[in-house]
């Protein structure tokens, strides 16, 4: 059963172009959809939004922080595990670790909200795609980055 244009509203009260069945159910129009109709629609599912992205956050820290306990325990270095962490160049299976875990909570926040107060499809919630000029966008900021910001940021 399609909603009419005005029974649904997006975060600042603009209503939201559902046209059809599949509108409905997803909340989009057109190929890429509305921008207005995506996900969070209200206020209530913004706040929802936040919030699991701080929990997210938080999960990601307690994910990390068990990971590299697995790890380090199996490494030997359990006992030391605080005086890796705190050196300049932590050695590699510390940062990967440290980094695979919050990952894991960043990923598992944005499939929840999405899941939880958006269409269900986390690329179309957050409007994930990739157009063929991105990779060259990436590879020239990288470069960018590596070689000029970190110059200039090392300059006396």
């Amino acid at each position: 059963m399609p909603l009419s244009a005005s029974s649904r509203r997006g975060v600042c009260g603009v209503a939201a172009d559902v046209t059809s069945t599949d509108d409905a159910v997803t909340g989009l129009s057109g190929p890429e959809g509305d921008v207005d109709a995506r996900p969070p629609r209200t206020f209530a599912d913004a706040g929802a939004w936040l919030l699991l992205a701080g929990a997210g956050f938080v999960g990601g820290q307690v994910a990390a922080a068990v990971i590299l306990v697995v790890v380090a325990s199996a490494n030997g270095h359990l006992n030391n595990l605080s005086t890796l962490e705190a050196q300049a160049v932590p050695p590699a299976w510390v940062v990967v670790g440290g980094l695979v875990g919050l990952w894991t909570g960043f990923i598992g926040a944005a499939v929840a909200a999405s899941r939880w107060r958006g269409s269900g499809h986390v690329a179309r919630d957050l409007g994930l795609r990739l157009r063929p000029w991105d990779p060259v966008i990436g590879a020239v900021a990288g470069l960018l980055g590596q070689f000029v910001l970190v110059t200039v940021l090392y300059l006396p």
